[in-house]
């Protein structure tokens, strides 16, 4: 059975990823420090599973030296990734999301580990209206978080030239949205969540408030439109790469994930009105 890392396994999209890996007979060895997550999101897998259908240790990414388990590749999903916090908490991104790369690219060129799943962001395109493609030029990423992104990109560019025989790529993630539905893993995190779903949620359930920013943008009801992506599908794109690319003998890909098609603000908070058969806002 092939083994993968997963950095970052017990967070959101970690830790559909290790379902799906799991899913696909792959098993996942998830190292996460549960700084902004919980080690119950493992439990609640093996339960799901099988004790040993995964392997859990705590710790952050600086601890993969002392890993002793053979791996087929790694999923590197560790990193603050909070827009509006990377603002007042630049240098602590800067240090945290580059440096934990750094470990991970210091691993695998010492014990020449052929494959690697990067998890980027849209972004890293900046405030940018329309459709956007990867050969897109990154200019600016619009915030502290989208410049750790892009940096992140440049060094795994520079580290495969070097490093040819790589099978690597970076997936730029639009707005995952959604949860699994057969296991309790849905965005649980320690600080509160950003992103928009959870908060709507949140509020309809009474936990915390809710204030829509902006009703006169230039779109079809006047609030922001996002592309927002399943996080089941999302979580299986990176499993689809592994199947795709893993013993390729030296491959670099990106790729967006999304759909494509926008939602706005107003539309996702009618069909989840729809959905609770309830007026809310």
């Amino acid at each position: 059975m092939k083994q993968i890392l997963v950095t970052g396994g017990c967070g959101y999209i970690g830790s559909h990823t290790t379902c799906s890996l799991i899913e696909n007979n792959i098993k996942p060895i998830v190292l996460d420090n549960n700084i902004n997550s919980y080690e119950w999101i493992i439990d609640n897998i093996k339960e799901f599973y099988t004790k040993d259908s995964c392997i859990f240790i705590k710790n952050n990414c600086e601890y993969i030296k002392n890993i002793n388990y053979y791996v087929d590749g790694i999923i590197h999903f560790a990193a603050y990734k909070s827009v509006g916090e990377s603002s007042r908490r630049g240098l602590d991104y800067y240090i945290n999301n580059i440096g934990s790369l750094l470990n991970i690219l210091q691993f695998i060129d010492k014990y020449r580990i052929q494959n690697f799943i990067f998890s980027s962001s849209c972004t890293v395109y900046g405030d940018v209206g329309g459709v956007v493609d990867e050969n897109k030029t990154i200019v600016d990423g619009s915030s502290v978080y989208g410049q750790t992104k892009i940096i992140c990109e440049k060094i795994i560019t520079d580290f495969y030239n070097q490093n040819k025989d790589l099978n690597c790529v970076i997936l730029r993630y639009f707005n995952p949205i959604g949860a699994n539905i057969k296991i309790p893993i849905g965005e649980y995190c320690k600080k509160t969540p950003e992103s928009l779903m959870s908060r709507l949620l949140n509020y309809v359930s009474g936990r915390d408030d809710f204030v829509l920013h902006g009703d006169d943008y230039n779109t079809i009801d006047g609030s922001a439109i996002r592309d927002y992506v399943d996080i089941n599908d999302l979580s299986y794109a990176h499993v689809y790469c592994l199947k795709k690319y893993m013993n390729s003998g030296g491959v670099f890909k990106i790729y967006n994930v999304g759909t494509g098609k926008g939602i706005s603000v107003k539309q996702l908070i009618s069909t989840l009105e729809k959905v609770i058969e309830k007026k809310t806002f």
